[in-house]
């Protein structure tokens, strides 16, 4: 029904920019993620900033990862810092799905999250990235964060980003760490 797909799509921005149930308006953000439109970007970046609902919030996050267009990205990386850690979450699963994803600034202050698994994921994707600029804050989580899972993936990031000043942050911590888990993430960081 590609001939329809149109109208169906001025229905869903209309119910995003004006319906009253929160759960409508996120069920059409996530629709006209579905539809792959170019033209949805606007009402979905209108609506993120606009909307006050968290639900909607993530709903129009995950529809921007969808939609995959860079003129989303510096939704995500807002999304990042939301108050909300459903949203934050939903932001740090779509920066590697995206395409062109730059927003550097905003990865590095997830590193600092209230939210374990967004420091995790985020330690994760920095060094995915090889993101030099954030060997500093993973060096500072590997030495004082408590989740023993963002220690290790600190590690995982420093070795696979490399470079003297990740290698002495490994080192510091080999002498310093004593969960056995880290200690063989610090191992294979080192190998890397």
């Amino acid at each position: 029904r590609p001939f329809a797909i149109p109208a169906i799509m001025n229905r869903m921005v209309t119910a995003l920019e004006s319906d009253s149930s929160p759960v409508r308006r996120a069920r059409a953000a996530r629709a006209i993620g579905e539809f792959l439109d170019p033209n949805g970007l606007e009402p979905l970046t209108d609506a993120f900033d606009r909307e006050g609902e968290s639900v909607v919030r993530e709903a129009v996050v995950r529809a921007l990862g969808r939609l995959n267009h860079p003129g989303g990205n510096a939704v995500l990386g807002q999304a990042l810092a939301d108050t909300n850690v459903e949203v934050r979450r939903a932001a740090i699963d779509q920066v590697l799905k995206v395409n062109f994803f730059r927003e550097h600034d905003a990865l590095l202050g997830a590193l600092g999250d209230d939210d374990t698994m967004v420091r995790m994921r985020a330690a994760r994707i920095v060094g995915q990235m090889r993101l030099a600029e954030s060997v500093p804050a993973l060096a500072a989580l590997l030495r004082g964060d408590e989740s023993l899972r963002v220690r290790q993936a600190a590690a995982w990031a420093l070795g696979h980003i490399g470079g003297a000043d990740a290698r002495g942050a490994l080192r510091e911590a080999m002498t310093t760490e004593t969960e056995s888990l880290v200690l063989d993430a610090l191992e294979v960081a080192l190998l890397m």
